[in-house]
């Protein structure tokens, strides 16, 4: 799951990170999908989905070690 494809989403107006992108629908890894021929490349000043955020740190501290480190 490293290699993302962050898309701003027109549904929601968050930015999303899609591990693959559909031909007709794209899913994020938070579950929220979009029609992919809507999503478009987000902007500095698009929000991005804490959701998304949360997951893809979480895959990244499992990947990469460490992870206890940080546990509650």
């Amino acid at each position: 799951m490293v290699d993302l494809a962050w898309k701003l989403s027109h549904w929601d107006r968050r930015v999303h990170a899609f591990p693959t992108i559909g031909d007709i629908v794209s899913e994020a890894v938070c579950q929220h999908s979009a029609l992919t021929p809507r999503l478009t490349e987000p902007t500095d000043d698009d929000r991005r989905c804490q959701a998304c955020l949360l997951l893809h740190g979480d895959e990244l501290a499992d990947r990469y070690g460490d992870a206890d480190r940080y546990a509650l």
